[in-house]
């Protein structure tokens, strides 16, 4: 017998055969379709986590042999699979809701959504940041620096007021008259002899004299409004330095206040969002938090 004899294989062995006798059906109509693959793991696995991948702009790509009876399968295997994470999300317990101030639209209030349980985390931060805001705040306009800052600047802006004004006065002078300031506004009238001129005296004087000095006076009065609206554009750009010195004074210290809140929360955009809105508008409204 050669030595290869015992290796060899009858082709009667070769084919397995499934004895039918073995199946509790007639026919294969009697069986419910398989919703899934077998031996598909991976692309089952691939699948799923192509599902849970909850972002705009991904997709699923599915190849084989046609005939294959894969999409009915993978349709199947895809409702299995969400059925599972319905059931999932139901079993979660319901988010929190909390209205918040919109300072912009007080009427349209920001609703935010929020992990179980994080409602009253998020108000009592709220009560603690207001508090701390109502404590913190004046001592920023306390300090002496920022005091002596403001001075500085408000020195700045009422010379340069004077300064436009003394040009005023000094021009009028040149010509013959004076400038006065007074709670209704500016006054304008001819002087003689180092003293406002009299009513009577002005009637007193001669046609010509009188038409000139209307000329003047008018002239005088054309520049006053030039004049009065320098002043209020210098006054304007004084009040914006000391607003935007106080913002900047404050808004360091706001931030602190803010950024253990802040962090909490910076996986929520919506809470995001409003504590930046809020921050801002505290930053926009700081005469609130001013001692009197």
């Amino acid at each position: 017998m050669d030595e290869l004899d015992k290796y060899r294989v009858l082709w009667e062995e070769t084919c397995w055969t499934c004895k039918t006798e073995d199946f509790n059906f007639q026919c294969t109509d009697e069986l419910t379709p398989l919703d899934r693959f077998i031996g598909q793991d991976r692309a089952l696995d691939a699948i799923r986590f192509g599902l849970e991948v909850d972002k705009p702009g991904y997709n699923l790509f599915v190849t084989g042999l046609t005939g294959t009876g894969k999409t009915s399968a993978i349709k199947a295997h895809l409702e299995s699979i969400i059925e599972d994470m319905e059931r999932q999300e139901k079993s979660k317990p319901p988010c929190d809701w909390c209205y918040a101030h919109n300072f912009d639209d007080p009427d349209r209030p920001f609703a935010l959504r929020l992990p179980a349980g994080e409602g009253k985390s998020l108000r009592s931060r709220m009560t603690y940041i207001l508090a701390l805001l109502r404590e913190e705040m004046p001592k920023v306009f306390k300090s002496e620096q920022f005091e002596a800052e403001r001075r500085e600047m408000e020195e700045k802006g009422r010379l340069t007021t004077q300064e436009i004004m003394g040009a005023l006065e000094q021009d009028a002078r040149s010509q013959g008259f004076a400038v006065q300031m007074n709670q209704t506004g500016v006054t304008i009238f001819p002087m003689v002899e180092n003293r406002a001129m009299s009513p009577e005296e002005y009637q007193a004087l001669e046609e010509e004299q009188r038409k000139s000095v209307d000329e003047v006076r008018n002239q005088l009065m054309q520049q006053t409004q030039e004049t009065m609206a320098k002043v209020r554009e210098a006054e304007k750009e004084s009040w914006d330095l000391i607003h935007d010195h106080e913002r900047s004074a404050a808004e360091h210290r706001v931030a602190d206040i803010f950024r253990p809140t802040v962090n909490a929360y910076e996986n929520v955009p919506e809470v995001n969002h409003y504590l930046r809105h809020l921050a801002d508008n505290v930053l926009d409204h700081l005469n609130l938090f001013k001692d009197d």
